[in-house]
């Protein structure tokens, strides 16, 4: 990316600096390589992510705070095993046992409910001292680790990733 910089001076002259892309940037370049687009629903995204929020609730306790603690670990159980169950699913598709179709109205709501998940994870990424922009950075090497040993993990793999 290039970023123009004014010197104050006419137009004529005008300095440039080269701006290294973002590691969020980098990771979208990755995705499209594999089918993220605008307009499309990538199916094995939308189950991922389902199935990875439930991973990440499986790596807490429960500890206190007032509330039974029965209801709330019946509910992060059931939160868990439907997460499995989902991510299983994904795997499935990811390996292409089968390709259902999903489409989807384009609506403010969808966006204002992925707002709220950015919202979370963010406060996760606080919690644990790292930033989005790092966790995207960790992303893009472990995508690239994968193309470099040809794992083919939805449609990532050395062949996608230099087209």
């Amino acid at each position: 990316m290039i970023k123009y910089l004014s010197t104050g001076k006419r137009n004529h002259n005008l300095k440039y600096k080269i701006m290294e892309k973002t590691n969020i940037q980098k990771l979208t370049e990755l995705q499209n390589k594999v089918g993220c687009v605008k307009g499309q629903v990538n199916v094995v995204a939308l189950l991922g992510l389902f199935g990875e929020a439930g991973e990440v609730l499986n790596e807490f306790e429960i500890v206190g705070g007032g509330i039974p603690e029965t209801i709330i670990k019946d509910a992060i159980i059931a939160g868990i095993n439907t997460a499995k169950n989902i991510d299983r699913h994904k795997k499935q598709i990811r390996d292409k046992s089968y390709e259902p179709k999903m489409s989807f109205i384009p609506s403010d709501k969808v966006k204002k409910e992925m707002i709220d998940v950015l919202y979370y994870l963010n406060a996760l990424a606080i919690n644990f001292g790292t930033t989005l922009e790092e966790l995207a950075g960790e992303s893009v090497e472990k995508v690239l680790l994968r193309s470099a040993q040809d794992i083919s993990h939805g449609s990532i793999n050395s062949e996608t990733l230099t087209k």
